[in-house]
């Protein structure tokens, strides 16, 4: 996971899946300010968004996903979410009133966390394996392993799908939102462009950024793309 900057705080989880800290550092000063010991890191990143009228971190523990106050560091809630050998890698989509989340040989969910979270809908059809989803006003955009990679196009309120890619896009692709378009970067080094709310997945662009494995996302920079891959950084520029 990354750690977060937010409030005048750098909050960081480590440890190991059975045991860990997450841990809020003054960040003027370094000093600790709160510590919650217990759950252990996943792999995912956290956010930090208000629901329920509470500021809250939301972060992928080892087997389960978690709201604390960013204040204080108390846990707010707790949903159970294990998946394969505790890897809980995907970071959590927020729309300010629920959570998407998703994670390897686990459903594809929507939840509104409180005490005791409420699933709203469902989607075990499309799995999310590494790549995070993004959502898009009504929509979200995920990636799944299935059909050797597919990315893949839900309604953000019932779950159901509205359109997928072709077999073998990518097993991982990572999104960026750009307006109503969606910049998606591919393991294989290809650049997609394309619109999110059309009725099909139909590319605007697509080009080929390098011949290597690209696992980081992209950098978009005013008029500049940095691609990083697994040998080498490059700026591309826009015309």
């Amino acid at each position: 996971m990354s750690p977060i900057v937010t409030d005048g705080l750098c909050i960081v989880h480590v440890g190991v899946d059975r045991q860990g800290a997450l841990i809020a550092y003054d960040t003027k000063t370094g000093n600790e300010r709160w510590r919650y010991d217990g759950d252990g890191p996943g792999y995912g990143s956290p956010i930090v968004t208000t629901l329920g009228g509470k500021r809250q971190l939301i972060t992928p523990v080892s087997k389960f996903i978690a709201g604390f106050s960013v204040a204080t560091g108390k846990r707010l809630w707790r949903f159970p979410f294990p998946t394969r050998s505790t890897q809980n890698i995907l970071t959590p989509v927020s729309d300010g009133e629920s959570l998407v989340v998703g994670g390897i040989a686990q459903t594809t969910a929507k939840l509104v966390p409180a005490g005791k979270p409420e699933i709203l809908w469902d989607n075990r059809n499309w799995s999310m394996h590494m790549s995070s989803a993004i959502q898009v006003d009504d929509r979200i955009i995920g990636n799944s392993t299935r059909d050797r990679g597919v990315i893949f196009c839900l309604d953000a309120q019932t779950g159901e799908l509205i359109w997928r890619s072709g077999d073998g896009m990518s097993r991982h692709v990572t999104f960026t939102r750009l307006g109503t378009c969606v910049a998606a970067l591919t393991e294989k080094g290809r650049l997609i462009l394309f619109p999110a709310d059309g009725d099909s997945f139909e590319p605007l662009v697509e080009y080929q950024v390098t011949d290597k494995s690209t696992w980081a996302h992209p950098l978009f920079l005013r008029d500049r793309i940095f691609i990083k891959d697994d040998m080498r950084l490059t700026a591309w520029r826009l015309h």
